[in-house]
């Protein structure tokens, strides 16, 4: 059996060492992976916020693992999974890389709610946001292959396009009467013609 270390204030250095191997962008946007992710600069932003966020929550949660007692690595790795999911959902730039990076979080978190295996409410808990997940997943993958069966589309910036073929160009306001009281119309600047 692997003897168990005791967590320390380096095992969220890993999620904030995570910052520093990203690309370096000025101002340019780059498709990876076939056009599945994009990184672009509000990615990157989104990322480090997420990140740091990561790097908070880990922080925090080091006494209450401690006072638990539940002194096992598998927690700082379940929040690096779920954290490196967000970070693909933030980059996804396709349907079905949003859906394998939220199916990846799921995953993660299914195994967080269920993580005191000693504690009833937690693995009821575990059970039960499970089969919640699972029934959202599957509405999520049928929405999105109605969406393909009617698009035959999957990247989200030709799904864009595609949609704003659909809607209709801006009308200008009509009024039936001018301010004299007579017929006229007015034009999208609010000039009054007759």
């Amino acid at each position: 059996m692997l003897k168990q270390q005791p967590h320390s204030l380096l095992d969220p250095l890993g999620s904030a060492a995570s910052l520093g191997f990203g690309p370096n962008i000025e101002e340019s946007t780059f498709l990876i992976f076939g056009g599945a992710l994009i990184v672009d600069d509000f990615t990157t932003v989104i990322k480090i916020i997420l990140s740091l966020s990561a790097f908070s929550s880990i922080l925090l949660s080091l006494s209450y693992i401690q006072s638990q007692k539940i002194d096992s690595y598998e927690y700082v790795v379940l929040t690096m999974f779920s954290t490196l999911s967000m970070l693909l959902i933030a980059s996804s730039y396709d349907l079905i890389s949003m859906y394998l990076a939220i199916e990846l979080q799921s995953l993660s978190f299914y195994v967080l709610a269920a993580f005191q295996r000693n504690n009833e409410f937690s693995t009821e808990a575990g059970l039960k946001y499970f089969v919640l997940g699972a029934l959202s997943s599957g509405l999520l993958l049928f929405g999105e292959s109605i969406i393909y069966g009617f698009t035959g589309i999957t990247n989200f910036e030709e799904l864009t396009k595609f949609c704003l073929l659909w809607v209709p160009p801006v009308v200008p306001t009509t009024t039936l009467l001018q301010l004299d009281g007579s017929p006229g119309a007015t034009t999208g600047m609010g000039e009054i013609t007759s």
